[in-house]
């Protein structure tokens, strides 16, 4: 792919890892990516339909941690070159 990347939101809460993305598709349209366990390579996202807009996209992940925020993991920081 070349040019520039597409436009992107993440979403976290204060204190935790990263547990959505909103992404815009190549189309135009938004989707959502929901990683309530928080982000990792081990984590398989949960996609939702595309969104019109990017506000819509958003609200969905809003509305998802209005609900959810309890079982967003708190961050845990990663190790330095030196600590290891």
């Amino acid at each position: 792919m070349s040019g520039q990347p597409l436009d992107h939101w993440l979403a976290t809460l204060p204190g935790s890892v990263c547990f959505a993305s909103v992404n815009m598709r190549i189309d135009g349209t938004w989707k959502v990516n929901l990683m309530p366990k928080g982000d990792g390579l081990n984590v398989i996202p949960i996609y939702s339909q595309p969104y019109r807009t990017r506000e819509k996209a958003m609200a969905h992940v809003e509305r998802w941690a209005h609900y959810h925020w309890r079982k967003v993991p708190p961050a845990v920081p990663k190790p330095r070159m030196m600590d290891r």
